[in-house]
This record gives C-alpha cells, sequence and structure tokens, in this order.
C-alpha cells in the first residue's frame, strides 16, 4: 500500500457526524462505556458533560433499544423529544414567564401527564382502559388524544383553551399561566394523585418508567432577557426531581451541559451531588470507537487498511 493510496484512504473515512440525533449508524457504531453501564445502574438522575460528550447518544440508544439493555429489559423508557432531537416540552414551557416556583409546577404537570399517556398508550400491556388513571385525566381536561405529533404543543394548547385548577396533595400549584380560556373545568387536576396512580399501576409489575429529558441548553433563545427564564425553568426542575423521589417506580434521567448545571445555584443542590455523572472519554474507549466506525464503515479489507 503505497502512501498516497493510505493518504487518500484516511481522508475518506467517515467517524459519524457531531450531532447524534443525525448520526445514522449511531447503534451500530455505540461504544458501550463504563459511563454508559453506570448511566443504566439506575444510580444516577443527572448525566453531565460539555458538548459532544455523548449526552445524546445515550439519549437516543436508550430510547431506540428499549427492551434490549442488559438489566432494563423490563423498563419503560419515555422520550420527551423526537428522533430529530426536537424537545417535546420547548413550546409548553414558552408559554410561562413566571419564576422558577412557576416552572416548578409546570414540570410537574408536563411529567405526569407524559407518563398517564405513554402508559395509556400501552393499554393492552398494562390493562388501564378504564382506570382511575383516564378517569383523573378526563375529569379535569388533561385526557390527550390516541394520536397527538407534538405533545408539548397540545399540552400548551390545552392550558390556554381551558380554565383548570391544578395542584399538588390538594394545594394549589402556580404554573405562571394567567387562564384565559372559556371551558371551565370545576375538578382541579392534583398532580400528586395522579403520579399516586401511575406509581399503582407500575408497582404491581416488575417495570420502571424513566422520563428521559435532553436539550435542555436550547430552552428559549439566547437572548438576554431570555437568560432568566431559562434559569428559572432549570431551577424549577432541578425541585421536580427531588419532589417526584417518593414515587420509586418512576425516576427522572436528565441530560445536561456540565458548564450549565455548574452555573446553577437552586436550594438543596448538594442533594444531588451523589447522584450526578459526569461523562468522561478515556484513551481506551476513543480507540475502541474510532475502530468500531472503520471497521462499520467497511475501510477494512482487501482495499481498505
Amino acid at each position: 500500500m503505497d502512501i498516497e493510496y493510505s493518504r487518500q484512504l484516511l481522508e475518506n473515512i467517515t467517524l459519524g457526524t457531531v450531532a447524534a440525533e443525525r448520526d445514522t449508524y449511531l447503534v451500530e457504531w455505540f461504544v458501550n462505556t463504563n459511563a454508559f453501564r453506570r448511566v443504566t445502574s439506575g444510580d444516577f438522575t443527572l448525566v453531565l458533560g460539555a458538548k459532544g460528550t455523548g449526552k445524546t447518544a445515550i439519549y437516543k440508544y436508550l430510547i431506540e433499544n428499549q427492551g434490549f439493555i442488559e438489566g432494563l429489559e423490563e423498563h419503560m423508557m419515555i422520550p420527551t423529544s423526537d428522533i430529530q432531537g426536537v424537545a417535546d416540552f420547548h413550546q409548553l414551557l414558552s408559554v410561562s414567564k413566571g419564576e422558577a416556583e412557576d416552572y416548578r409546577g409546570l414540570w410537574k404537570l408536563y411529567f405526569a401527564v407524559v407518563l398517564a399517556r405513554a402508559i395509556l398508550s400501552k393499554s393492552d400491556i398494562w390493562n388501564v382502559n378504564d382506570s382511575r388513571l383516564s378517569a383523573l385525566l378526563r375529569e379535569s381536561g388533561f385526557l390527550p388524544p390516541t394520536t397527538i405529533s407534538r405533545f408539548g404543543q397540545w399540552l400548551a394548547g390545552v392550558i390556554s383553551k381551558i380554565n383548570v385548577a391544578v395542584a399538588y396533595h390538594g394545594v394549589p400549584v402556580s404554573i405562571g399561566i394567567d387562564f384565559r380560556g372559556e371551558e371551565v373545568y370545576d375538578k382541579p387536576l392534583d398532580i400528586w394523585e395522579l403520579m399516586t396512580e401511575i406509581q399503582s399501576v407500575i408497582s404491581g409489575m416488575p417495570k420502571e418508567a424513566w422520563i428521559l429529558v435532553d436539550r435542555l441548553d436550547e430552552i428559549f433563545n439566547s437572548m438576554p432577557e431570555e437568560e432568566k427564564l431559562r434559569e428559572n425553568a432549570l431551577k424549577g426542575l432541578m425541585a421536580t426531581i427531588l419532589d417526584f423521589d417518593e414515587f420509586k417506580n418512576i425516576k427522572l434521567l436528565i441530560f445536561m451541559r456540565t458548564d450549565i448545571y455548574d452555573r446553577l445555584s437552586f436550594t438543596n443542590k448538594d442533594h444531588l451531588s451523589d447522584r450526578n455523572l459526569r461523562l468522561v472519554w478515556d484513551v481506551n474507549d476513543l480507540i475502541i470507537l474510532i475502530a468500531r466506525r472503520i471497521a462499520a464503515g467497511g475501510y477494512i479489507g482487501e482495499q481498505g487498511i
């Protein structure tokens, strides 16, 4: 093999795309690193890393391979962004212009309804067609249609059209939105009651429900006037993580840039210190990744390396 041919071969090698959501060969080229195995252990809630360290790759791999990942075969993975990487909750969060406590209520509402929807969509497996779960949603106006292309957009639309109260354990919850809709539901949606019912459904089976959250750096835009809104939304999310700890079969798995998390200041941040995993690639992981991508690309053979 002459030097010129070797040079051309190296120039033609493709190691994938920077953005995981556009990487066609993510599954074939995915490297099962020690960090990934620690994520799947269920011991961590926050997966932190710089841009390009594989947060979205892990998110996508968990969604696309649920049922086939060792130790998670019986778990339900619930995405909050689509295959193109469009986050479901962006439009929902944009309807609120409140404080951290308002976003805390909005995150709770979003997670509870998205969980209930995921379970009801598998009613043949979970046997909850006529359960209290669907009744709670129907009575308060939050029962989602069978098919929705953009769940967050649908939920934002519901909030803008109906006048409904939201509570948590009987205590009114603010979500930073003034209801202007003409359609009125007398019964408030108690998020704690809904989550308790979900927990009851899940606890009867050898399953856990994991809600995966990615693309948090794209909340709002980069305009200075919206930086405070992003900060409030993330503080509300951190508080929600701690609030939902009482639901043992329900897990939030949050993927976030390290720099964003480190700048964030919120009450009880120290309570999450042993629940965040910082993604770091060692030399062996990188060698395996490059070798696997070269092999998958067909560069090894008589005319290859």
